[in-house]
């Protein structure tokens, strides 16, 4: 019976210690990496690693953006903010079609 009883203490014991470990973890990672969202599509998001990711999806058009389409000038105001930012040391441009055809954004 003692010998159970001392099995069962060291593995309550691990599972304690693995159950601190995993929470510490779980919020040193979570401070390393936060992203934020505009609102409706996610057009930004940036990261505390030091990275950026614009994401463009939809048709492409001079002048600012609309609901439906991304414009040029909000992209240009969007990598001007980005450039301004000394934490950021890359960004990342996602140029999404649903038609998956580059000719339908030449501008």
């Amino acid at each position: 019976m003692d010998k159970n009883k001392a099995i069962l203490a060291v593995s309550m014991i691990l599972v304690v210690i693995s159950t601190i470990i995993g929470i510490i973890n779980i919020s040193m990672n979570s401070t390393k990496a936060k992203y934020s969202k505009s609102s409706g599509k996610a057009f930004l998001k940036d990261a505390g690693v030091g990275a950026a990711l614009i994401k463009i999806e939809g048709a492409i058009h001079s002048g600012r953006s609309s609901y439906d389409s991304v414009g040029s000038d909000t992209v240009l105001a969007k990598l001007r903010d980005i450039g301004g930012r000394p934490e950021i040391k890359g960004i990342l441009i996602f140029l999404g079609s649903k038609y998956n055809n580059i000719r339908l954004s030449t501008k």
